[in-house]
């Protein structure tokens, strides 16, 4: 079975600056295999910062070609019993971050990542984390 890919959208953002070759190399490379995921989420905080409405149309063009996770009642449930186990060991992170982690979680995603929310919340769920330095 391939390994599955989510992009957070902080190196999506980096790999449109292109200024990293090793971020923008494998990106470009899990694209090719078609084993990259976006959900609505990573979608919006990334199309929320186009810089023009050709910049959009570009970027919302390029995420149609991607496999696009819906989130459900049953996947909410999910995020909601991790919410609260969190919560009860003194842990808070971003709504999106934890949208994003269960959804990894629940797909078999490896998340590439560079933001540190996602370590505290790989200590307590099965998140596979891929960080870009």
């Amino acid at each position: 079975m391939k390994k599955k890919y989510m992009i957070d959208a902080s190196v999506w953002i980096e790999f449109f600056r292109d200024k990293n070759f090793a971020l923008t190399s494998l990106v470009k490379d899990l694209m090719e295999k078609d084993v990259v995921y976006i959900n609505g989420i990573v979608q919006t905080e990334l199309l929320k910062g186009a810089k023009s409405e050709k910049n959009y149309r570009s970027l919302r063009n390029n995420f149609n070609g991607l496999h696009f996770l819906e989130i459900d009642r049953e996947l909410f449930d999910s995020i909601s019993d991790a919410a609260y186990k969190l919560r009860k060991k003194g842990i808070t992170v971003p709504l999106a971050d934890l949208i994003i982690a269960v959804q990894c979680v629940e797909n078999h995603l490896t998340l590439i990542e560079n933001d540190k929310h996602f370590e505290l919340i790989k200590q307590h769920l099965d998140l596979n984390l891929h960080r870009m330095p």
